[in-house]
């Protein structure tokens, strides 16, 4: 038997689970991310000191300073410093 009361508690349940639902995209693009700036560190012959953040040209790369210059790992924009 479905009363009024379990058609709301149901509703509010479908949208806590659809919140869930995006905070775990979200959390997997950052994890993503960093996944991707280690491997770069990792294969790069440059030593990088510090992270940027993500590319705004190509929306998916991570942007990575070296001592002269930034670098973006996705689309190899560049900007001397």
């Amino acid at each position: 038997m479905e009363g009024p009361l379990m058609g709301k508690r149901r509703s509010r349940l479908a949208e806590e689970i659809e919140t869930l639902r995006q905070e775990i995209e979200q959390h997997r693009e950052e994890l993503s991310t960093y996944e991707q700036l280690r491997r770069e560190s990792r294969t790069r012959k440059v030593d990088f000191d510090g992270f940027e953040g993500i590319c705004v040209s190509c929306g998916h790369g991570v942007i990575l300073r070296t001592e002269d210059r930034l670098h973006c790992t996705g689309c190899e924009y560049q900007r001397y410093l």
